[in-house]
């Protein structure tokens, strides 16, 4: 893996499919503080219990944002 920055998410998992990764993705991109989400990589592998997607993500966490919204409240 490569290194990222301290304002920066890295995130890895699983799902059934790659309509389910995409469905993540873009409810990840929806949350007002993550810019830039974007899929790493995406594999489908076979295991005991059928085939399944291991993925991992990149996004970009806008602290500023974050400050500014919890001014506002």
């Amino acid at each position: 893996t490569g290194s990222t920055s301290p304002n920066t998410l890295a995130a890895v998992g699983f799902a059934g499919s790659q309509e389910s990764v995409a469905l993540f993705l873009s409810r990840l991109e929806s949350i007002p503080e993550l810019t830039t989400v974007q899929l790493q990589a995406s594999t489908r592998t076979e295991g005991e219990t059928g085939r399944a997607y291991s993925f991992s993500i990149l996004a970009g966490v806008d602290l500023i944002r974050r400050e500014v919204l919890d001014v506002s409240r």
